[in-house]
């Protein structure tokens, strides 16, 4: 049985806010998670950061889930990527484990990088149509 990781979403923030967090993510810019979580109100006892597009085994999740348990941490908190990637190993005892959609905001260069797969796609449309 596959356990139910809900995700937190800023309407959530007052439900999470001042609760104790263990952190897990699999992603390359870690602190901008981390960042994120604080700005929820969640207080983190401790953080573990895999590399980007880590694949989880289930002794780490063991190991993640006693950490969890040593820091009486009210939740676990990660990705929605990495949730997908950790459901397989949880139980339906893991509860408490949640995730956070990240998201992306822009400050320069998003009309280039637009354009530059709108000129992409159509050379390969025009390629697949030749």
């Amino acid at each position: 049985v596959l356990a139910v990781i809900p995700t937190i979403r800023q309407s959530d923030s007052e439900r999470y806010k001042g609760k104790t967090a263990f952190l897990v993510s699999g992603i390359g810019h870690a602190a901008s998670f981390k960042n994120m979580v604080e700005q929820l109100g969640l207080k983190i006892l401790d953080e573990v950061a895999y590399p980007d597009h880590h694949l989880y085994t289930n002794d780490e999740v063991a190991r993640i889930r006693r950490r969890a348990a040593e820091l009486n941490a009210d939740v676990v908190i990660t990705t929605e990527k990495d949730a997908g990637k950790l459901r397989p190993w949880l139980t339906p005892h893991d509860t408490g484990w949640c995730a956070i959609r990240l998201g992306i905001d822009w400050t320069s260069g998003e009309a280039a990088l637009r354009q530059m797969i709108m000129k992409r796609l159509s050379r390969q449309h025009e390629e697949r149509s030749a």
